[in-house]
């Protein structure tokens, strides 16, 4: 937690396991059923906070701002398709995939919004929207997928363009 002071960042007594699960159990179970207990648990401690033991903090609320992770774990957690040969397999966009492979440029026109997520989801066709399910993490408190646009720097540069150009 960066927003605690520097020497208390690196105490075993602060540093917390979110937790742990089987991926098949999210296959058999769905993403309700496996992230709502822990969500539950994000929203209380944005609420109520957490105790910290140092001469200047006694209680710190903690609000969590971005999920992040391969896009393909993302797209499954936060309930896009989980196929990048999908007809709309970006979470951040709307595009479809024969208009994705010819983009040089971003289209402010295609940004997937909380209106066009909600309508989309409506008409329950993963194939022409890229949503299969109304996603457990718009329940977090402060937090719509929609607005996650954030990509994993290790997998998208690091270990795909960057490795590319290099060579």
């Amino acid at each position: 937690m960066p927003c605690l002071p520097e020497d208390v960042q690196s105490r075993l007594e602060y540093i917390f396991m979110a937790m742990l699960f089987f991926s098949t159990d999210r296959s058999s179970y769905g993403n309700t059923r496996i992230f709502a207990p822990f969500i539950d648990g994000l929203n209380k401690l944005q609420s109520e906070g957490i105790r910290v033991t140092h001469s200047k903090y006694k209680v710190i609320k903690l609000i969590p701002i971005v999920l992040l992770g391969d896009n393909l774990g993302l797209n499954g957690i936060m309930g896009f398709v989980e196929c990048f040969v999908a007809n709309h397999y970006c979470r951040i966009c709307k595009a479809h995939r024969n208009e994705m492979a010819t983009m040089h440029t971003a289209n402010p026109d295609m940004k997937r919004t909380k209106i066009n997520y909600e309508t989309d989801y409506l008409i329950k066709n993963e194939s022409a929207t890229g949503i299969k399910e109304i996603s457990i993490w718009n329940k977090l408190k402060g937090f719509h997928v929609v607005n996650n646009p954030f990509v994993d720097i290790m997998h998208d540069l690091l270990e795909g363009a960057c490795h590319i150009v290099l060579c």
